[in-house]
């Protein structure tokens, strides 16, 4: 029997479930290593990563984005753990109710000083995914190097894990 082939959907769905899946275990790895949330780089990268992925969820949700509200920095782990936990919700509603037809819905991205640029709904999706990836692997480097363990986030350890089968089918 030949297997079925994934949809758009359910593979862009696949990648936010690996997004949050891998977020939490780096933020468990960060809060697990003494001292991390207080290192300067290593925060400023989380935030960055975080602030990102709220600017793409207020666009693909056709809500303004507050830039300035965005580059507030989180008081404490708790806060911005709470955040990103917050953030992962809305994403896996988003998920759930995510249709081909939206794909190609055009998204706009006020730029301040620049000229509006423009992309699919799809291509949104994966960039807010790719970007987090990156800095995942930054930050991932950075905790090593003051003495924490990085844990592995890789997309096949979260099929292998079996995470895929807790992702809801179109």
């Amino acid at each position: 029997m030949a297997a079925r082939r994934r949809t758009v959907v359910e593979m862009l769905r696949d990648l936010m479930g690996h997004e949050a899946w891998a977020d939490r275990r780096l933020l468990q790895a960060v809060k697990d290593c003494q001292g991390a949330w207080e290192d300067a780089a290593l925060r400023e990268k989380l935030q960055h990563i975080h602030a990102v992925q709220l600017a793409y969820l207020g666009l693909l949700q056709g809500e303004p984005a507050d830039w300035e509200g965005l580059e507030r920095p989180f008081s404490s782990y708790e806060e911005f753990h709470t955040s990103v936990s917050r953030y992962h919700e809305q994403t896996a509603a988003l998920g759930d109710c995510l249709r081909s037809d939206q794909l190609e819905k055009p998204i706009t991205f006020p730029i301040a000083g620049e000229t509006e640029r423009r992309s699919s709904f799809r291509d949104a999706l994966l960039q807010v995914v790719m970007h987090s990836h990156y800095h995942r692997a930054q930050i991932a480097t950075r905790l090593r190097e003051i003495g924490g363990q990085p844990p592995l986030t890789d997309f096949i350890i979260w099929i292998w894990d079996g995470q895929r089968s807790l992702q809801t089918e179109s």
